[in-house]
């Protein structure tokens, strides 16, 4: 079994095939010739002289010279020692040269810190200056980014002043891992006490619906009012009857790129409200789902 293992395992010590058999031959006896190594070691006599030369060079052996030149294992003890010290010197090598890149890296990432802000700098007067003049569409804004959308549920959450009203269904416009940061965001204005009521559309897949279960599970422990429906006609959210956010699926490349329509408008706001009620109606309370799931 020993033996297995150092031949597997010879390569992380920068040992081929014939220095590892000519090695594992001198630990076998206290000192050999080449001829009874090579006999053990079942390798060609040329090439056990190249095989314990090059173990020589590399601390593994000793040769003790003679009318027959002879070869001896050194003791594993100070092999221990210089392989370790081989080891350790290699990897604070590699990690002061993982190093000097990470300083390099950083010093790169400052730099493009440095010339963003100086653009932002030239950027921000001109995009002031230019919302002077009234639009007849200022209250309808457009974004394709999810990130950018990510921003304003967040920013038009923090700014609701009674109620938020949410239909939410697959696929979603944003990545999972900020749809938990809206959750966050969401908590906080339950804890100004602004109302929030969502329906949430089940998934199909599995693991879809068992990672919106466990957010639903969450915001509800926050205190906001959930209920789940089989089909939602459409992604939607309501600010105090004054605001309404639509994510729209690109109708061609579907569930992967969305537009999101931000409209202040309070008729409009209003009159979805009124459908968002009836959707109300018809949805499940999420906690009786739930049970429902467990009892079948």
């Amino acid at each position: 079994m020993t033996k297995s293992i150092i031949l597997k395992r010879s390569k992380e010590f920068g040992l081929n095939k014939y220095e590892t058999r000519s090695y594992l031959a001198l630990l076998e006896r206290d000192t050999l010739p080449v001829t009874e190594i090579a006999k053990l070691a079942g390798i060609p006599r040329t090439a056990a002289y190249e095989a314990l030369e090059n173990l020589l060079k590399k601390g593994f052996c000793v040769a003790k010279p003679g009318k027959v030149k002879q070869y001896s294992a050194i003791d594993p003890v100070l092999l221990k020692e210089k392989v370790l010290g081989e080891l350790n010197d290699s990897f604070e090598a590699r990690l002061l040269e993982i190093n000097a890149k990470r300083d390099e890296l950083l010093a790169q990432k400052e730099l493009a810190k440095k010339n963003f802000n100086e653009l932002y700098q030239e950027i921000k007067p001109l995009f002031k200056n230019s919302r002077s003049n009234d639009t007849p569409l200022d209250y309808i804004e457009i974004i394709k980014d999810p990130y950018q959308i990510h921003k304003k549920l967040i920013d038009l959450a923090n700014k609701a002043k009674k109620e938020i009203l949410v239909f939410t269904k697959p696929p979603y416009a944003i990545p999972k891992d900020l749809i938990d940061e809206q959750g966050e965001s969401d908590a906080e204005s339950l804890n100004r006490g602004i109302s929030i009521r969502a329906i949430y559309e089940v998934p199909k897949d599995q693991n879809e619906s068992d990672w919106l279960f466990r957010f639903i599970s969450s915001v509800v422990k926050s205190g906001e009012q959930a209920r789940v429906i089989d089909a939602l006609p459409l992604k939607m959210v309501i600010y105090d009857e004054k605001t309404v956010l639509f994510p729209l699926e690109d109708p061609v490349v579907a569930g992967t790129s969305f537009t999101t329509q931000v409209i202040e408008h309070s008729p409009l706001a209003i009159g979805l409200k009124v459908f968002f009620n009836m959707m109300w109606e018809k949805s499940q309370d999420f906690q009786a789902y739930k049970e429902c799931l467990k009892a079948k």
